[in-house]
């Protein structure tokens, strides 16, 4: 199997819906993994972002594709959307106490990329 690296608390790529924790990575190719393993559950975090599956290799993906198996696939808890992205939208608005309301057409849309 591949290391799992280990990111900070923070974690853009989500984490666990049962512990907000994960155990980092693995990688399937280019495909990368989060993993819980206490709750035994992974969620996708994208396609060659993390460069660390250039040096794997075929017998590890196998393994790590394997592994992945005993795990139940979750949609991960993403705390930052909710905070991050209100304060931004609430800074762009001049209502930072407001919660989000929906967008109408005729209000001006902001759209964020992720770079």
């Amino acid at each position: 199997m591949g290391d799992v690296v280990q990111l900070n608390p923070h974690n853009h790529f989500g984490d666990c819906p049962e512990c907000r924790k994960n155990d980092g990575h693995i990688n399937v190719g280019r495909v990368h993994w989060f993993v819980c393993k206490r709750h035994r559950v992974k969620w996708k975090a994208g396609h060659d972002i993390f460069p660390d599956w250039k040096q794997e290799n075929l017998q590890v993906w196998r393994q790590n594709e394997k592994l992945l198996e005993l795990f139940t696939e979750v949609e991960p808890l993403q705390a930052w959307k909710k905070t991050e992205l209100e304060e931004m939208f609430a800074a762009l608005s001049g209502s930072a106490n407001q919660p989000l309301q929906p967008h109408h057409a005729s209000q001006p849309t902001c759209q964020l990329y992720r770079v």
